[in-house]
């Protein structure tokens, strides 16, 4: 199903996607940053006000509109999502079988108001959160090789650790 509603809406699930994608990322960035502006707090990169100033707004903006972006594509997939499924709805059920629209109207009308919200609030919106938890997953644990590849393995042993052990 997530095939098909990806396939009719290829332009907003592939911007959302990407803006997803850099919003995942903001975390290291934002860590990045804060250790070069700890480095030049400590005199070992030279100060300068208008770069720390730059590189803070830059960043700034590049949250605002990573979230922002990504927001707003992946709310108009998914009202376009809800719309394809009430279009393939109504087209399969009273288009071509109308008896079945007087004798079960009520069950119908039921999956027009929960059904497909239910499906597009819970199963698409998950699968968006999946993806958005995997690329900042895999990005912090590229930021923490960056600094130590033995803190890595231990970090991850643990996270296995506490992750197969928790009841």
């Amino acid at each position: 199903m997530l095939k098909r509603l990806i396939k009719n809406n290829k332009k907003e699930f592939a911007l959302g996607f990407i803006f997803l994608f850099l919003f995942a990322l903001n975390r290291p960035i934002m860590s990045r940053l804060i250790i070069v502006n700890m480095d030049m707090a400590k005199g070992k990169i030279p100060f300068s006000f208008q770069k720390i100033l730059i590189l803070n707004l830059l960043y700034l903006l590049y949250y605002l509109c990573s979230n922002l972006f990504s927001e707003k594509y992946l709310d108009i997939f998914m009202v376009k999502s809800k719309d394809y499924l009430n279009r393939n709805l109504i087209k399969n059920t009273i288009f071509n079988n109308s008896s079945m629209w007087y004798e079960k109207k009520s069950e119908l009308i039921n999956i027009f108001a929960t059904d497909i919200s239910t499906i597009t609030d819970n199963y698409v919106q998950g699968l968006i959160q999946i993806i958005y938890l995997v690329v900042s997953f895999l990005s912090a644990a590229f930021l923490i090789y960056s600094i130590s590849i033995e803190l890595l393995i231990y970090l991850l042993i643990v996270s296995i650790l506490l992750y197969t052990y928790k009841e």
